[in-house]
């Protein structure tokens, strides 16, 4: 999906499928930080690019419109590793990133985009790509989302204010268009959700810090010259 703007690079999430502990030992609850409070937007924002960049692990979730498409999100991220789903125009997504290598199974509807002619023999099986093949989805990790949550195409109000988010309270970054980021009130704040303005609709969620899941490599997952030669999927 393309827009004209990503608010807070919301999309960079995302925009690979489309083309193919908290800190330390913390908890995401605190007291508040009045030092934090008193900070430029842009240093809360550098701070709260940092509490991700450095987090342990954190589950990534919500849903993106524009231009009359849609995307939904819901991954985990730990480390290196990711694995969850994308949905793209209604087309689920199934991803699992682990030990430099990506696995993805998708419906022909998403392949048909990708692959072309190819799309029936990819269908509905765990395809294993390297990092080269994956391209763009080889930044699909926790520092990856990290590095991307920036305010390059709208300008920051330069003071944050105070708003209640998921049940505790928060420091708001926020953009001319009407975009905000808001990070726990934290001496290092993280990221607690995203509410996209402009032209790119949409909230993300980020929760569970520093809980990780297992993540391993699915089970009977090809490459695509060994899916090729299988024939067509009926799953």
């Amino acid at each position: 999906m393309h827009s004209s703007g990503t608010r807070f690079a919301l999309s960079a999430i995302c925009a690979g499928v489309c083309a193919v502990t908290l800190i330390g030992c913390g908890s995401s609850s605190s007291s508040g930080s009045k030092a934090e409070e008193k900070k430029t937007a842009q240093q809360v924002l550098a701070d709260g690019k940092s509490g991700l960049f450095n987090a342990k692990a954190v589950h990534v979730a919500g849903s993106l419109s524009a231009q009359g498409q849609s995307q939904a999100i819901d991954l985990q991220f730990q480390g290196e590793d990711t694995a969850g789903t994308v949905t793209v125009t209604g087309a689920k997504v199934q991803i699992v990133k682990t030990k430099g290598l990506v696995f993805i199974k998708a419906p022909a509807a998403f392949w048909t985009k990708v692959a072309g002619s190819k799309a029936t023999v990819l269908a509905n099986k765990w395809i294993k790509v390297d990092a080269q093949q994956a391209g763009s989805l080889s930044t699909l990790t926790l520092q990856g989302v990290a590095a991307s949550l920036n305010a390059a195409d709208s300008p920051l109000d330069p003071k944050t204010t105070i708003a209640q988010a998921g049940g505790q309270k928060a420091i708001v970054v926020s953009q001319k268009d009407g975009s905000q980021l808001f990070l726990t009130d934290s001496a290092t704040p993280v990221p607690l959700k995203v509410v996209s303005g402009g032209t790119t609709k949409g909230t993300i969620s980020f929760t569970d810090y520093g809980k990780t899941q297992n993540i391993s490599e699915p089970a009977g997952a090809l490459t695509p010259q060994e899916a090729a030669k299988t024939g067509t999927s009926s799953a």
